[in-house]
């Protein structure tokens, strides 16, 4: 004889597995980047980008849609306000050439991710939502 009490115990199990797979499908966001930059030494073709919580809560990794490149960096509260909730990839423009200078990932950001030039013209900043 079945008990009753397993259906009862079984049906929270299956909403909590579905409200992480839909917050784990919520936790990334694309992002159109116009222009080819720089990111950890390698040359990114412009084109869409995926930001996504990294496998540990203090990453962020970076996926290109188009070539099989991504990037991991470890994010820790910042300038973004706590209830922050943007994705924010900011780059420097030195001599027609943009570098990656940060990832904000909600309310986490990088540190400086490229070495900071003499010269270089302020930023350029691509975001989502």
């Amino acid at each position: 004889m079945r008990s009753p009490f397993r259906k009862l115990f079984l049906a929270p199990a299956i909403l909590a597995a579905a409200a992480v797979a839909t917050s784990t499908a919520m936790a990334e966001t694309q992002l159109n980047v116009p222009f080819s930059f720089t990111a950890g030494g390698k040359m990114c073709p412009a084109g869409v980008y995926k930001v996504e919580e990294g496998p540990a809560f203090d990453t962020v990794k970076l996926v290109s849609q188009d070539t099989a490149s991504s990037f991991v960096w470890v994010v820790s509260p910042g300038a973004p306000k706590p209830n922050d909730q943007r994705i924010v990839l900011t780059f420097d423009n030195f001599g027609g050439n943009h570098l990656l200078q940060s990832v904000q990932y909600r309310n986490k950001i990088t540190s400086r991710l490229d070495k900071p030039a003499k010269e270089y013209v302020p930023s350029r900043i691509v975001s989502g939502q």
